[in-house]
């Protein structure tokens, strides 16, 4: 799982209770700011009618409590299905963002990717929008409930796509390949796709022979030691460039589903890139 808050441009991590202590401002014209408590606690209450618990969450508020982020790392779906979950390695993450400065809207994300940053850049695997403006309010309940919605689609055709991975064997040539045509993958204006630097091919190599999962042993290689041999190092890379290993985990994916066609749909949202690729681009 991917997730992370990252905080660089002046927003300081609070406790629950001071979302709550921060006023919105009044509504004027066709403006009518959602407040954060109420965004928060309308989420609450979509996951406590869903007995989904949350495992840690974290909140922030920046530019003099105008921009409030959140992120949460839950126990998707109750009690007993998140067990299942837990053992397949899909534990949820939901992100949350709002402003009273009118510099974005209230934003939702949910997925097993969820990434938020105070300098605007957000992504998720399911990402639901709304403007701060006349009936946000009225309508609110049912952009979290619709958001929620997908979320059993999303842990299906992940776990759908994991299985066939795992059940996939891969000789070392099969891998050598892959990796290669990851290196060489490009997007459609012919740059380099980027999901990885060939300096740092070696590692994922090292991963890939020694696993860190099952004790570093792994007699059949499969597309999943594979696939985990680069979120491995994904891992290390999230604490440095957590902007930059979102967008490779994303596209790494994608990319493993083209090689071996799991012929599992993902759900598609266009919205969830929106902001990383643009901080990308001016990065």
């Amino acid at each position: 799982m991917v997730s992370a808050m990252t905080m660089h441009r002046g927003a300081r991590h609070v406790d629950r209770e001071a979302i709550t202590k921060v006023e919105p401002p009044e509504a004027n014209g066709r403006w009518n700011p959602v407040p954060f408590e109420m965004l928060l606690t309308q989420v609450e209450g979509e996951m406590k009618k869903r007995e989904m618990l949350v495992r840690k969450s974290s909140q922030a508020l920046s530019h003099d409590n105008n921009r409030m982020f959140a992120i949460m790392d839950l126990h998707p779906l109750g009690q007993e299905i998140a067990e299942d979950i837990n053992n397949a390695g899909q534990n949820i993450s939901l992100g949350l963002r709002s402003s009273y400065d009118k510099s974005f809207s209230a934003r939702l994300g949910l997925g097993s990717r969820v990434w938020i940053c105070d300098n605007l850049a957000f992504t998720a695997d399911i990402v639901f929008s709304r403007k701060n403006t006349t009936h946000i309010i009225d309508e609110l309940p049912q952009m979290v409930s619709d958001a929620f919605d997908q979320l059993p689609g999303l842990i299906y055709s992940q776990e759908q796509m994991q299985a066939h991975w795992k059940n996939t064997n891969i000789t070392d040539k099969d891998a050598h390949d892959a990796m290669i045509r990851i290196i060489k993958a490009k997007k459609p204006n012919g740059k380099p796709m980027g999901i990885l630097p060939p300096s740092q091919m070696p590692k994922v190599i090292k991963y890939y022979e020694e696993p860190e999962y099952n004790g570093g042993l792994d007699e059949d290689k499969t597309v999943w030691t594979l696939f985990n041999a680069y979120t491995s190092h994904y891992k290390n890379a999230f604490r440095k460039t957590p902007a930059s290993a979102a967008d490779r985990s994303m596209k790494l994916t994608k990319m493993f589903q083209n090689i071996w066609n799991p012929r599992v749909k993902e759900i598609e949202n266009d919205a969830r890139n929106e902001d990383l690729s643009r901080h990308l681009a001016n990065a």
